[in-house]
């Protein structure tokens, strides 16, 4: 588990600094909620039980077509819980579908798409998650907003480093 806290404080320090707005010339076409699942357990709650979940997210599956000049990413959600039993279970995507123009070349959308897309399909997880937790009535959770950056402050971290 200890695994699992040093990849969302990993994520979470790579995010600190702010996410890039997307460039003009690669936009969202649209975002789809991909393999919901959510449930509840029948868990007697106990003192000693852990239950705080852990919201973990991933850009995942990133393919760019480049006849159509379109390109996608799945956001991966999965609240997780340190130890076992679970008293719930919820983990869904978000298929981000983008359009490019030239001069925008595939390796470029590629380097985009690591990290880019979250800037845009977290307010979309943000909302579907906030939905599940009501539906199967646990608490809500929410994810954090993250800062979105000048690309200005972006290109000055990377000339620093």
């Amino acid at each position: 588990m200890d695994n699992m806290e040093d990849e969302n404080k990993s994520q979470v320090k790579n995010l600190s600094k702010g996410l890039l707005p997307p460039p003009f010339d690669i936009q969202l076409v649209d975002a789809l909620p991909v393999e919901i699942v959510a449930r509840r357990f029948p868990v007697s709650a106990s003192e000693e039980q852990d239950w705080t979940p852990v919201v973990n997210f991933n850009l995942e599956n990133r393919q760019v077509n480049e006849e159509t000049h379109l390109a996608e990413v799945i956001l991966a959600v999965k609240v997780d819980f340190p130890t076992e039993p679970r008293f719930y279970e919820i983990s869904f995507g978000i298929l981000g579908i983008f359009i490019y123009r030239p001069p925008y070349t595939a390796e470029m959308v590629y380097s985009y798409l690591e990290q880019g897309p979250l800037s845009i399909l977290l307010p979309f997880a943000r909302e579907l998650l906030a939905s599940l937790c009501m539906r199967i009535r646990v608490p809500l959770l929410y994810i954090p907003m993250y800062p979105i950056a000048s690309p200005e402050s972006q290109t000055e971290e990377q000339q620093d480093s």
